[in-house]
């Protein structure tokens, strides 16, 4: 099993428009670097626009996406959301109109859904 594996996963609509706004967001409120593109798992600046808004596309059309993507998806939605110097931070609010707890609680459910669909598969289980 790799990475590149698809897999569907079943996420709420309030899920999959906090990944949408996640993804959708990089280039316009927050500007991605380099160093951050690459650790959020992307190639560069570019590839986390172009490749970031075909994944924030998939993942509103319910399509599955790979398990690379998946977690592409967490991660850079977990720093547009908190990460005041490279994402939306304290103007998230603003821009989703989610407050921070209720954010935070749809992380941790996006987080436990997509870990426990993902792990048994790189496990090879």
């Amino acid at each position: 099993m790799s990475p590149e594996q698809e897999i569907a996963i079943d996420l709420t609509e309030d899920e999959r428009s906090l990944l949408y706004q996640g993804l959708a967001q990089w280039g316009g409120p927050a500007k991605g670097t380099e160093p951050m593109a690459v650790a959020m798992g992307f190639s560069g600046v570019s590839n986390l626009y172009s490749v970031g808004y075909r994944i924030a596309g998939d993942i509103r059309a319910e399509l599955p996406l790979t398990i690379a993507d998946w977690r592409r998806a967490v991660l850079a939605t977990e720093v547009m959301f908190a990460s005041d110097i490279v994402g939306a931070g304290l103007e998230w609010q603003g821009i989703t109109g989610w407050d921070d707890l209720t954010t935070l609680h749809l992380i941790r459910s996006v987080q436990r859904k997509i870990l426990h669909a993902t792990a048994p598969i790189l496990r090879g289980e």
